[in-house]
């Protein structure tokens, strides 16, 4: 039996994104109120790169159906301006976390920037 994921990833992928990003939001609350973090910054950060990170599955997603539309027309499609502007959110959340926060809010930014991976990782171990 295929889970929903392989059926249709440019719809399943954001909505498991957010519920597991929603999930690691509240451990991040959990963690803040027995460790010294700084709350808003981790969640403000985490926040951005999910944000980031569904920027960057959906240049993907875009990029490829234009791929598979055009694959039988002589049409080049250019994917390094949607290749760099990816790279260019990732590394300026990383870097604003870095500067803003320390690095608690940047490992939490980094796991955001991270999440569509790892729901399809967890996918393929459950599912």
């Amino acid at each position: 039996m295929l889970s929903k994921l392989t059926e249709n990833p440019d719809k399943v992928v954001p909505i498991r994104a957010l519920i597991a990003s929603g999930i690691i939001s509240i451990i991040i609350v959990v963690l803040s109120l027995f460790l010294p973090i700084p709350i808003g910054l981790t969640l403000l950060f985490f926040l951005l790169g999910v944000f980031a990170n569904m920027v960057s599955f959906y240049l993907i997603v875009k990029n490829a159906d234009r791929m598979i539309t055009n694959a039988q027309s002589d049409t080049k499609i250019k994917t390094l301006p949607n290749l760099m502007l990816r790279y260019v959110l990732y590394v300026g959340v990383l870097i604003a976390a870095w500067h803003f926060g320390g690095m608690i809010p940047s490992a939490f930014a980094f796991i955001g920037i991270q999440i569509s991976q790892v729901v399809i990782k967890l996918d393929a171990f459950v599912g």
